[in-house]
């Protein structure tokens, strides 16, 4: 039976950008669902909604589904057939997108993604919401609770992650610069255009997010699962030391921490930028007319808020994994 999401491009716009990108999660999604009444005749509709936050910080939620919520939705997945999708993972997209595919979908999201974010036209309008349709499986049960709890906590995790990471892209971090202050002339108040040296630096944060999902894939798949298969109640500081032992071998991120100008805080609970005058990260550098540097600005909050995107992007991978696959809803409860 048919299922639809509300076009979340036109969500952006009916919450005045306050569900764009990284805060898709804050805002309630919508998704409309049809099935058979019961004896056949006639059709039930309902319009039901997931704000992802209350399934990320289910701790402090008090609109987060229960543990029995959770263990229910997981229960409508075998595990063996669960695990066999993480072992199968190519980790070009996310885990959400992975199980969506394979467990709910009759086609891949990947050829509807369009429809969700773009402009193409909506299937329909239902109470002042356009929605687009999903290529949900013929045999999958809508009228099932669980099942639609499943569907939609997927579908959500999925645009979640395909956002933030078009976000890391927006930052502009790609194309930059690591400019080093030559010693004799550190302490100029004026740079000249000799007085410094400009590394290109050369981010793919395809490349991030898929060094990353390598390391949780074989956390995911450690056979037998070890205690660092279980996932950490939030995204800090372990996601952040996994991040920082990949990340050394990364073009754009290993130059950074080479120079000592990107490294980890001692308690792991965020980066730290040493955007001192003898090393920053900018997206442009030349001289001016009188010869001087003409050195754009330091990029490191950007640089920061990408790498806090991706973190967020593994940790919901790992997590979402560690429930489905593994049944760790434990610590979630």
């Amino acid at each position: 039976m048919p299922a639809w999401i509300e076009h979340l491009g036109e969500l952006a716009v009916r919450t005045g950008g306050k569900s764009d990108g990284s805060k898709l999660g804050h805002a309630p999604i919508s998704f409309r669902f049809a099935y058979p009444n019961p004896g056949g005749i006639g059709q039930q509709t309902l319009i039901e909604t997931l704000t992802f936050d209350d399934w990320t910080n289910i701790k402090g939620s008090s609109t987060a589904p229960s543990k029995a919520d959770i263990m229910a939705a997981i229960q409508t997945v075998t595990q063996n057939a669960a695990q066999a999708v993480v072992t199968n993972w190519t980790r070009d997209f996310s885990l959400y997108e992975e199980f969506a595919n394979t467990l709910l979908m009759s086609t891949p999201l990947t050829t509807h993604e369009a429809k969700w974010f773009g402009q193409a036209p909506v299937a329909l309008q239902d109470q002042g919401i356009n929605y687009v349709s999903l290529p949900v499986a013929p045999a999958l049960d809508l009228s099932n609770a669980s099942n639609r709890w499943l569907l939609k906590l997927l579908l959500a995790g999925a645009a979640i992650a395909r956002w933030r990471a078009i976000t890391c892209n927006r930052l502009n971090t790609e194309n930059s610069f690591l400019i080093k202050v030559k010693p004799q002339a550190k302490n100029k108040l004026i740079l000249g255009a000799n007085d410094y040296t400009a590394t290109k630096l050369v981010f793919d944060w395809a490349s991030f997010l898929k060094a990353g999902r390598d390391n949780v894939h074989s956390k995911l798949t450690a056979s037998p699962p070890t205690a660092t298969t279980t996932i950490p109640s939030d995204s800090q500081p372990t996601m952040n030391k996994m991040i920082t032992a990949f990340c050394t071998t990364l073009p754009g991120c290993k130059e950074l921490i080479a120079a000592g100008y990107w490294k980890l805080k001692q308690d792991g609970s965020n980066w730290d930028v040493n955007a001192t005058s003898s090393c920053r990260m900018a997206n442009s550098h030349g001289a001016d007319k009188l010869g001087n540097a003409s050195i754009g600005p330091d990029q490191k909050d950007a640089l920061i808020a990408a790498v806090n995107h991706a973190r967020f992007i593994l940790w919901m991978d790992w997590r979402i994994g560690s429930e489905v696959a593994l049944r760790q809803t434990g610590s979630f409860a």
